[in-house]
């Protein structure tokens, strides 16, 4: 075995490179054969079928027999509410099929997401079925890929907002054009009378950690956030206010006021997304006031002042007293652990 370096893995595989599946051509190649062997075991070219949505996929994973019969969907929602269901398609031609989907006989419009299940290379190299992928509409229909010898599972994600309570018999229709297929699939879609709150009571938390970045895709991954009701942000330890020994006199007196900067960028970075509470992780923090005997008394007057001129802080910026909370260890796992929590 040899460990390539970056700029060797790029002129393998390209500048374009995702560790998305097929790596490339000759990856594509090498899974056609598990076309072969699905086909040697008698499976027809093309099928649907069904497993529970949130059981891990392999990617040449498939039954031993097609189904006698398409699987049949359901989804039970309340309005406001999302709610999935998931297929999936296994080509064992030798080449790559576009696969149409339309959801049919339903009523109202524009509550339909379909997202098609990539399988990645992880840093443990290990494959899996992760990321759900945005497929647009067009006139076909919702238009996903199979490549030739492996499983694509397909998700329907449902946000209904008006929808009149009550059952609906629906259908999931797939049209593969080179092979002259159609699949229909029931869908049932049954809708509860009470509404799902539009702003729950109840908060939900990502630990996102967005002070980090999350690039070109940030405002579509913080949008995505909210729409799913998350409302309490994480950061991690990079966001506390930051104080050095230095600044702490030998009686635990703060000498200079903490550096706010990266905690103000990351309310910022939320500002305007309706975030109700702000939750902070500490980490590094620790080590600064650690270097002081726990309990002391100095101790306590340095903790206690940086945690009032945090407050006060907060309350420049609006952040009223309970809508920030702090995570002193996370996962407390020893008595020692147990004894910082109390210290703070």
């Amino acid at each position: 075995e040899k460990s390539l370096s970056h700029p060797e893995l790029v002129a393998l595989l390209g500048n374009g490179f995702r560790a998305v599946m097929p790596l490339n051509d000759v990856h594509a190649e090498i899974l056609r054969v598990n076309a072969r062997f699905l086909r040697h075991g008698g499976l027809p070219p093309f099928f649907a079928w069904k497993t529970n949505r949130v059981d891990p996929l392999n990617q040449f994973e498939a039954p031993e027999r097609a189904p006698a019969a398409p699987p049949s969907l359901q989804v039970v929602a309340m309005n406001n509410e999302y709610r999935s269901t998931a297929f999936n398609l296994t080509n064992t031609t030798d080449e790559p099929q576009s696969v149409a989907v339309r959801v049919e006989n339903l009523p109202g419009t524009g509550y339909l997401s379909v997202y098609q299940v990539e399988f990645v290379e992880t840093t443990t190299g290990k494959i899996v079925a992760d990321p759900l992928v945005p497929v647009a509409p067009t006139a076909e229909g919702y238009v996903v890929s199979v490549p030739a010898g492996l499983t694509r599972q397909v998700w329907l994600t449902f946000h209904p907002q008006n929808l009149k309570a009550g059952t609906y018999d629906g259908a999931v229709n797939l049209s593969v054009a080179p092979l002259g297929q159609t699949v229909e699939l029931p869908l049932k879609l049954e809708i509860f009378a009470p509404d799902f709150p539009r702003h729950p009571a109840l908060s939900l938390c990502m630990w996102d950690f967005a002070n980090n970045g999350f690039g070109d895709i940030e405002d579509a991954v913080l949008s995505d956030m909210r729409a799913h009701h998350v409302d309490t942000a994480w950061g991690n330890d990079d966001v506390v206010p930051r104080v050095k020994i230095t600044d702490i006199d030998e009686a635990g007196n703060l000498l200079a006021v903490p550096d706010f900067s990266v905690f103000d960028a990351w309310i910022k970075q939320w500002e305007g997304r309706g975030i109700r509470y702000y939750m902070v992780s500490f980490n590094g923090i620790r080590r600064v006031f650690g270097s002081m005997s726990l309990g002391s008394a100095r101790f306590n007057r340095a903790v206690s002042q940086w945690a009032v001129a945090w407050a006060e802080h907060n309350q420049s910026l609006g952040i009223e007293p309970g809508q920030l909370a702090v995570c002193i260890w996370d996962e407390p796992s020893t008595d020692a652990h147990a004894q910082q929590i109390v210290h703070w």
